[in-house]
């Protein structure tokens, strides 16, 4: 392949790719992984599937690169793609959620879980980085509040039916060590 074609390529990848508000120049591969753990107990017989799947958070990793050339000024943006590097890295150390907008979807709170890059003598101008990002997921919270019972009402204080006979003086001595009980006063009174 003619070093055009490839640059015509790489350049037709990276329409929109960003990493948070970084626009990335050029989106060499994006690996995208979802993954569902199916949980190893052993299932009862008629049990519903889905209950025991999870769905894990989505990966996504990408090679990506930019350059210290904007249209064609080199002498313009020198150190551009250091400055890129280290946004980059300071996002990952500040655990910021991110939108990034790939070539195959848009992904709504992700982390940067690594970052890294080589150089090497065919690099010159331009750092080719290589990231990894993993979806974090938010819990709705919701909050109740309990009333307390009225203190003015006492439980458990009715006599039983049917002077004494015998299941009404059992049901009253089982009531009767039931309120007795630590638990039950802290409930109820």
């Amino acid at each position: 392949m003619a070093e055009s074609e490839e640059t015509a390529i790489l350049v037709k990848r990276t329409q929109g790719s960003k990493l948070g508000d970084l626009v990335v120049d050029a989106s060499i591969s994006e690996g995208h992984t979802t993954t569902i753990q199916v949980l190893t107990n052993p299932l009862e017989e008629g049990a519903d599937i889905p209950d025991h799947a999870v769905v894990m958070p989505d990966q996504l990793t990408m090679e990506v690169m930019w350059s210290d050339v904007v249209n064609g000024a080199e002498r313009a943006a020198v150190g551009r793609a250091r400055e890129q590097w280290s946004t980059l890295v300071g996002l990952a150390k500040a655990r910021q959620g991110l939108t990034v907008v790939s070539g195959l979807k848009v992904y709504e709170r992700m982390l940067i879980t690594s970052v890294g890059t080589l150089e090497d003598a065919q690099s010159g101008i331009a750092l080719k980085v290589s990231v990894q990002l993993q979806e974090f997921r938010v819990a709705e919270r919701k909050t109740t509040t309990l009333e307390a019972p009225d203190s003015s009402v006492k439980h458990g204080t009715k006599k039983p039916k049917g002077k004494g006979s015998r299941k009404s003086t059992k049901k009253a001595k089982a009531k009767a060590e039931k309120e007795s009980s630590q638990l039950y006063k802290l409930i109820f009174q």
